[in-house]
């Protein structure tokens, strides 16, 4: 087949191009190719009938007339195609219909053959295909028919089941009439003009698949291609996709030729060589073709004497180190095939590694020109960095080639990759990474030393002297051989070459003595690690070996404490240069630097890493990141004319700062102060001030540093016991300046560049700081900080700046007039209040934060009852937008400024309370002025602080407990102080529940009344005045909506913690609270759970209570389970009955009656039980009040029993209370009137109709009847009432009759 010629590049691109002017320059044999092309663009119609399209026809006559073939071809023009396209479909349909191929005789097209030429079936055999085509040189429909009898032949045969699996190992098909050399041009001839004529039924891809199974097909398809040049990529494309992945192409006729036919077509149309090539590669398909068309597009480009850059290494890296493991595994198996392969013919990768070791050598011999010449400063930069960059995607080919594809390397090979691994080059980056890429093939390979053992050695010696980048990866490998990471070498030399590769002991023996013994020794490498410089602006975008990993190392080894080199500064300096994104190995440095601090190993338990200082993170943490100042930066930023614009900020209390803050530095660029290495090494303080001038990005040395300070209080802690000797602790007053949830936001609204610090630093803060983890500031919210932070403090624009500080002082303008329109109460006049919080409201949140301590003086103006709404609405808004910010220091602003102590809102110093102070006593919040628990929205502000400041409270006890809990500290005495903290916690957490529940009494209403009408004595009738009674006595008022807020507030508390319930039902609380608790907390009905217990207790005002609390449960809740302690209840009223004595009887039966009652309306039932009780009680009470000395009893005219208690005499002073029926003569209707000394005891005679005392609420006859009467009396009365109340009866007279006879 390779005798075969193809047309030539130049004449597919004439024909591709329709470049008729050059045309007639191509020789006779490339024409005659494209021959048939040519005659039928000729003689076809066209629509062009343009004056250039009928030059072109001249030109092509003109050519035409040169080849007699020509007159030939046009004679294909007059046969019949129509007819001829009939035949072919009719002879299909028969071989398709057909078991077996049918004879020639019997088909469509032969038959008309036979019939013309008068041949039987006899004779069939004596006249052969290619006779009857050589004899019919001018009947061309007849070789028309001969010809596509045969591509019907061959596409049944090619369609066969029988061929498909016998391919394998298959040769070409034998095919007379295409096996025939000299008659492919007239057969190409027909099969053009076939698929010309005939789309419908012969298509070229078909016919270009079907041609591969015969000897003759790789010149048959490059000559059909080339006569239709627009189908080249289709075919290609369509060759490749019908390739099977799974066969092997030496040992397959069809797959091998149709890697030969696509790399004809390739080499006829060499501009599209390479994006085939790319499209086989991207299928997975025919490895061959890719090598085949790699070496011919190097030999077109040395033929054409074209600079290259060496495409085999491009194409070979392009695979083997790409990040597609499903090309790089298929290409590796390939290369392994093909190792087994030494046979020239067959294995056309043995040229590809001759070609790939050529250029191998040249690249070498430049690099020891190089390594010969560095010191001169004559050569060409650019040039040495593209020879080396060469080099190194060399180097990493070969490793890939050796540990990928497992191609094994031989001596030459092997020779070539240690003289280039021993080259020098220059001090430039890429230089660096040529070393390390060496040196990492080194250790995955490191056989390769026994080539050239004594200058490779030479050359490891050679590279510690060098001061240059890649002695941190010498650093790092020695720290792994001293350790025996083995695994971690593998990593190193893997994310280095950029191939997996696992390293083995045995074959490493050598170059790890060379490293622990003659380069590097334990004591050398922990002086040299903190000489070497941090990395400046370090961020994980940084790749390779770096100084943090050798620190990293020999961290977790303890090699520093082990050595007694100080770590601390160079770990500060470090941190204090680092940028965003956050490089993946600082959490982890941090987290071993923490452990060697308080971890002490068995070994040396006296040997630990100092901590960084607490003033050194002062001045970190001094520079503000959660407010912006612009006085600040103008500072920072110098102006040498002077001209620069002062502000007249107020600082705030919550960020004054020390004048040190001058000496930070907010810029994101990278300054040019180095501190000496000396520093580090001797421990100089100075050091640490001159990193705070070097910090590169403010944000992300405040968060690395916080990670740093939470997990060292964590560390210490947890391991307080462990440790005899007594740590570093940092103080409160630094823990509560630190803006912790400020920056943990950050990490949200950057993940980034921050969120790899995320998890670890929630962790530390879900522990330690429970109350910056609320609910409500962690739900998802707008973000409203600025859209980029680093720019914002870098900022150096003096008219931006300019325009912040002249926007600051239009605000604090505002806030003035703000301020005095609230003390004047003037909301109609002027509009400035709800401008200037509209305008806060637009804020960022820093540029918001600068205004929190104006904003907290509003509060206390707020309080009246005539504040507008929306202004109420706005401070809420703005409240919470702050408490985002740094909530613990604006709670603090928050309790001191609504304290009972306030003036003016403005708090006095001695009267100001720190966190400290509130922590340690929450009650503080709740000593503020009444009318705060009057407002929902301060209120809902205070239901968060309360969960704030108890959930701090509790955490600050468990510190303590640990803290105080030693190594020597028994079990017994540990949980003792467990039973403490928790009996602690539940004390301060009932005490706020019990508070809540006093805010929800009308008793604050009367008293913000009184402070009211105190405070305006002549304003009684005031519009102030109207409001706040509509305020008071409207259903909606204030007060329901307080209740509803405190309802769900302990709704949330008692789900959190089912304890809380249990203990504030044991202690209880006013039941007049009861109803609107246990319908505004659904949670209570757990408390049906824990009557039963509270019941045991032998006070019996908790015993009410719980009988109380067990009523409203019931009306709330008529389920089985409150039906059964219904009826414990009246068990333990019944065993009362008879143990109590009487003082305590009354008082007893008197708070449970309607308790009772109320339990036997929704549980009827029970009425039967409960009217013996009745009775029984009654007797017991009759005969206890006539045991009395001075009582009787008599019945008045209309038969009621009325008690009137006498005195020892007629005393007139003796006050009689009377129960009298009075009857109104105008109405049959009677009315119940209760008279002292001929004085109604209720207001204004009132008079209750028909039902008399069914009428009265238990309120009102505790508060109006009760209290005036003496307990006997007051309990038959109540007797009297329940009976009435239960039976429905209008009158109680025959009732107490009947209860009297039994």
């Amino acid at each position: 087949m390779s005798t075969f010629s193809i047309p030539s590049s130049k004449c597919f691109d004439l024909i591709q191009t329709l470049n008729f002017d050059q045309l007639d320059q191509l020789s006779s044999r490339d024409i005659r190719y494209i021959l048939p092309c040519l005659v039928r663009m000729c003689h076809c119609d066209t629509i062009d009938s343009s004056r250039k399209w009928l030059e072109n026809r001249r030109k092509l006559k003109r050519i035409l007339t040169t080849f007699p073939e020509a007159n030939d071809i046009r004679q294909v023009f007059d046969i019949d195609y129509v007819q001829l396209e009939s035949e072919v479909k009719k002879d299909l349909q028969l071989r398709l219909k057909s078991p077996s191929q049918p004879q020639p005789y019997e088909t469509y097209l032969l038959s008309s053959v036979f019939q013309l030429f008068k041949i039987s079936n006899a004779d069939y055999a004596e006249h052969s295909l290619i006779k009857i085509f050589e004899h019919n040189d001018q009947k061309l429909l007849i070789r028309m028919k001969l010809v596509l009898n045969e591509l019907l032949t061959l596409f049944i045969y090619f369609k066969n089941q029988s061929y498909q699996l016998n391919q394998l190992h298959s040769g070409p098909v034998a095919s007379e009439l295409f096996d025939t050399d000299i008659y492919l041009d007239e057969i190409v001839d027909l099969i053009y003009f076939a698929i010309s004529e005939m789309p419908s039924t012969f298509q070229l891809f078909e016919i270009v698949e079907t041609l591969l199974i015969v000897k003759n097909g790789l010149p048959l398809v490059v000559r059909l291609v080339a006569n239709f040049p627009e189908s080249f990529h289709e075919i290609c494309s369509t060759l490749i996709n019908n390739s099977d992945s799974n066969v092997i192409e030496e040992q397959n006729f069809i797959s091998s030729n149709r890697v030969q036919v696509l790399r004809k077509l390739c080499q006829m149309n060499q501009s599209e060589a390479l994006l085939i090539r790319s499209e086989a590669i991207e299928l997975c398909r025919m490895p061959n073709l890719i090598v085949m068309l790699t070496l011919d597009h190097i030999r077109h480009r040395d033929d054409s004497n074209e600079k290259t850059n060496s495409d085999v290494l491009s194409f070979l890296t392009g695979i083997l180190l790409s990040n597609d493991d499903k090309i790089r595994t298929w290409f590796s198996q390939y290369i392994k095939r093909k190792n087994l392969d030494t046979s020239p013919q067959t294995n056309c990768f043995l040229e590809f590694r001759e070609q790939l070791l050529r250029r191998f050598r040249s690249i070498t011999e430049t690099m020891m020109n190089l390594s010969n010449n560095f010191s001169s400063a004559n050569g060409n930069p650019k040039i040495e960095e593209s020879i080396i960059t060469e080099a190194c995607l060399m180097l990493r080919l070969y490793c890939a080639l050796r540990g990928v594809a497992m191609m094994k390397l031989n001596d030459e090979e092997t020779q070539a990759i240690s003289k280039m691994i021993v080259c020098r080059p220059p001090h430039i980056d890429i230089g660096v990474r040529f070393v390390s890429v060496g040196l990492c093939m080194i250790l995955a390979f490191p056989k390769m030393i026994i080539s050239q053992e004594t200058e490779i050695i030479e050359w490891i010696k050679w590279l510690p002297i060098r001061k240059a980048s890649f002695g941190e990866m010498l650093l790092l490998i020695a720290i792994f051989f001293h350790s025996n990471q083995l695994t971690q070498i593998g990593e190193l030399v893997s994310s280095t070459i950029g191939i997996k590769h696992s390293s083995r002991t045995n074959e490493l023996t050598l170059i790890k003595h060379i490293f622990i013994q003659d380069i590097f020794t334990e004591q050398t490498v922990t002086a040299h690690a903190i000489k070497v410089p941090v990395t400046k602006n370090l961020n994980d975008s940084i790749t390779g070996a770096l100084p943090i990993h050798c620190i990293y190392q020999l961290l977790k080894s303890r090699a520093f404490t082990k050595n007694k080199v100080p770590i601390k500064n160079w770990i500060f300096q470090q941190l204090c240069n680092c940028r965003p994104p956050i490089h993946h190995i600082l959490p982890s440095l941090i987290e071993a630097y923490v452990n060697s601090i308080l971890l002490p190993t068995s070994q040396s338990a006296h040997m630990t890493n100092e901590p960084i200082a607490e003033e050194d993170l002062v001045q970190v943490f001094q520079r503000i990141v959660y407010s912006f100042e612009p006085d600040q930066i103008q500072k920072t930023d110098r102006n040498p004319s002077g001209d620069e614009e002062s502000t007249d900020d107020d600082q705030n209390d919550s960020d004054n700062d020390s004048d040190d803050q001058e000496r930070m530095d907010v810029d994101d660029d990278e300054t040019e102060n180095e501190n000496d290495d000396s520093n580090l090494s001797t421990g100089n303080a100075k050091s640490s001030e001159e990193s705070l001038n070097s910090v590169s990005c403010l944000l992300t040395s405040q968060l690395l540093f916080l990670y740093y300070v939470l997990l060292y209080e964590d560390v210490r802690l947890a391991n307080i016991r462990n440790v005899d000797r007594p740590s570093m602790t940092y103080s409160s007053e630094f823990m509560s300046r630190l803006p912790i949830f400020y920056l943990i936001q950050r990490t949200q609204t950057c993940p980034e560049e921050y969120g790899l610090l995320r998890p670890p630093l929630l962790r530390l803060i879900s522990f330690h700081y429970p109350h910056l983890c609320l609910v409500r500031d962690w739900l998802p919210r707008p973000n409203f900080s600025v859209s980029n932070h680093r720019s914002l403090f870098s900022l150096h624009d003096r008219h931006q700046v300019k325009q912040i500080v002249a926007h600051r002082k239009k605000l604090r303008k505002l806030f003035q007039t703000t301020l005095r329109s609230l003390k004047e109460k003037l909301y109609n006049q002027n509009r400035e209040p709800f401008y200037y919080l509209e305008q806060l409201v637009k804020l960022p949140d820093e540029l918001l934060w600068p205004f929190a301590t104006d904003f907290i003086q509003l509060l206390p103006w707020i309080l009246d009852v005539d504040t507008p709404k929306k202004i109420l609405l706005l401070i809420r808004q703005i409240w919470f937008r702050l408490n985002y910010i740094f909530p613990t220091r604006l709670w603090v602003m928050t309790v001191n400024i609504l304290r009972n102590g306030s003036i003016n809102g403005f708090l006095s110093s001695w009267n100001q309370q720190n966190w400290e102070d509130i922590v340690m006593n929450p009650n503080f919040i709740f000593r503020c002025d009444q009318r705060v628990f009057r407002i929902p929205e301060l209120m809902e502000i205070l239901l968060h602080m309360i969960d704030g400041f108890l959930s701090a409270s509790k955490i600050k006890c468990t510190h303590h407990n640990m803290e105080c809990i030693g190594r020597h500290t028994g079990d017994e005495e540990k949980k003792k102080r467990e039973e403490l903290s928790r009996i602690y916690n539940l004390t301060w957490d009932s005490a706020a529940i019990q508070m809540l529940l006093d805010c929800c009494s009308p008793q604050i209403d009367q008293n913000v009344r009184e402070k009211f009408y105190q405070y305006n004595p002549c304003d009684k009738v005031s519009k102030q005045s109207s409001i706040l009674n509509h305020q008071i006595d409207c259903l909606l008022s204030n007060r329901r909506e307080i209740q509803g807020l405190i309802c769900t507030h302990l709704h949330q508390r008692f789900i959190a913690d089912w304890n809380l319930a249990k203990t504030v039902s044991t202690q209880g609380y006013d039941p007049e609270f009861l109803p609107m608790a246990v319908a505004g907390i659904p949670s209570l009905h757990i408390c049906l759970d824990f009557i039963p217990d509270i019941l045991q207790y032998t006070d019996l005002s908790k015993q009410s209570f719980a009988i109380d609390l067990t009523s409203h449960l019931c009306v709330q809740y008529p389920i089985p389970r409150s039906f059964s302690i219904a009826k414990l209840c009246f068990e333990f009223a019944n065993i009362h009955l008879t143990l109590l004595p009487n003082p305590k009887l009354c008082q007893f039966y008197l708070s449970i009656l309607p308790a009772l009652e109320r339990m036997t309306h929704t549980f009827p039932p029970l009425i039967e039980g409960f009217l013996k009780l009745l009775i029984r009680l009654g007797q017991r009470n009759l005969s206890a009040f006539a045991a009395k000395p001075g009582s009787k009893f008599f019945l008045n005219s209309t038969d009621q029993i009325l008690f009137l208690p006498s005195s020892s005499s007629s005393s007139s002073s003796s006050s009689y209370e009377t129960i009298s029926n009075e009857f109104d003569a105008n109405s049959d209707s009677s009315s119940l009137v209760i008279k002292t000394n001929n004085k109604s005891l209720l207001p204004d005679q009132e008079r209750f109709s028909k039902s008399k005392l069914i009428d009265i609420s238990w309120l009102e006859f505790n508060q109006n009847i009760a209290k005036k009467m003496s307990p006997e009396e007051s309990l038959a009365l109540a007797i009297h009432k329940t009976f009435a109340m239960v039976c429905q009866l209008s009158s109680i007279n025959r009732i107490y009759r009947d209860s009297s006879t039994i």
